[in-house]
Order: C-alpha cells, then structure tokens, then sequence
C-alpha cells in the first residue's frame, strides 16, 4: 500500500508497483491519484530466481527469530 496526496507538507506521488521474484516490475499503479492495483504472478518462479540462487544461501536464520 502506498499513500497518495499531500498532507502536511508532505506530498505523496502513490505509484505502487508489484514486480516478480527477479525484481522485474510486472503491474504499476499510476501517479497522483487512488487506484486498486492487481497483479497475477507465478510463485514457480521463485525456485528459480537469482536471489534464491545467490543471495539466500548465505542468509543465517539462527541470527534471528523465525517468521
């Protein structure tokens, strides 16, 4: 979920986005305004994306508690 508008002095662009397990930007929502955004995507994809390959066999699970 992402805000849209100004509040304070502070303004929100929105521009939510949902991307695959590669990081790739498959659905985005469009800028300055509400919007629902739905995306299909293909959790098969996850076996096979570089960050299982490369980055989560060095994570280390013992270093904090589990989900």
């Amino acid at each position: 979920m992402n805000r849209v508008g100004t509040e304070d002095y502070v303004t929100f662009g929105g521009e939510s986005f949902v991307s695959d397990p590669e990081g790739q930007v498959i659905a985005r929502a469009p800028s300055g305004g509400d919007c629902v955004l739905h995306a299909d995507i293909d959790l098969g994809q996850v076996k096979t994306c570089t960050a299982k390959k490369y980055f989560l066999l060095d994570r280390r699970p013992e270093m904090y508690p589990s989900l």
